[in-house]
């Protein structure tokens, strides 16, 4: 079984993801984790996926946070196909080793 690292999701607003405060239908979120391994300069040293509701989700970037400590990894994605009121499932894989699940967001009407 693969290693497991929290996770925090943004709006495109920059206000926290959650049942309260949902994200606009179409709009991107970013997530923010750690344990997501070694960068190499902004970039991730290995490849990373992101689906929710296990469908491929289009990856915007990935890397080392902006002005963020070392190891906060933030992940743009573009998830315009999402539609609400509805709860997502985020499932973040890196390499073979590494799974990202239980994580959620929120979508809006």
């Amino acid at each position: 079984m693969g290693r497991r690292s929290p996770a925090a999701a943004l709006n495109e607003d920059g206000s926290p993801n959650g049942p309260g405060h949902p994200a606009q239908p179409g709009s991107n979120l970013t997530l923010y984790g750690t344990r997501f391994g070694a960068t190499s300069s902004q970039a991730l040293a290995t490849p990373l996926g992101v689906h929710i509701n296990s469908q491929p989700t289009p990856l915007l970037f990935a890397g080392q946070a902006p002005g963020g400590p070392p190891g906060l990894i933030e992940i743009e994605v573009a998830a315009t196909d999402l539609r609400g009121p509805q709860r997502y499932r985020v499932n973040i894989a890196l390499g073979f080793d590494f799974q990202l699940g239980d994580v959620s967001v929120w979508v809006g009407q």
